[in-house]
């Protein structure tokens, strides 16, 4: 069988549009079940990590996701206005991380910017928060805030 130019043109058109098709049907829980290790990661867990390398660095992101991502949000970042959970996706906030010290009172950990993005327009599919603040020890600090507040730590893979 001889192909001619415009016949593999046209096959290889076709295979695109087959691919394409299929890729646009995905919704985002089988987008997630691809992703995500389905073995680790339970639809109740909300999950949160440093999502910067580690080390010196200027700015860090913690990330946070899952159900309870913007409650959790809500009981460590401190700033002006509406709680995060009030606002609406895509938009940014600037305040502060605060974590209780050993005698219970409220100590701010780092300046940060907070962005929300709600499901199902995020990356897990789910609600996520993202804590940019400074790097090095703040991010650790940070994690340990939002960690304390009811976040689990995420495992390797799950983001």
């Amino acid at each position: 069988m001889v192909l001619h130019a415009e016949g593999v043109a046209q096959l290889f058109f076709w295979v695109y549009r087959q691919i394409e098709r299929r890729r646009q049907e995905w919704s985002c829980r089988s987008r997630k079940r691809i992703l995500c290790c389905p073995a680790v990661n339970s639809p109740s867990d909300t999950i949160a990590a440093i999502a910067t390398a580690v080390g010196q660095a200027g700015i860090s992101i913690v990330r946070i996701s899952g159900p309870d991502a913007l409650s959790i949000a809500d009981r460590v970042f401190a700033g002006h206005g509406t709680p995060p959970s009030q606002q609406p996706a895509g938009r940014f906030l600037y305040g502060q991380v605060r974590a209780k010290d050993p005698n219970g009172e409220s100590q701010a950990v780092d300046e940060v910017i907070l962005l929300i993005f709600r499901a199902p327009h995020s990356y897990t599919c789910e609600d996520v928060v993202e804590i940019q603040g400074h790097g090095g020890l703040c991010a650790r600090r940070i994690l340990h805030a939002v960690l304390n507040a009811g976040a689990r730590p995420a495992e390797p893979g799950e983001f």
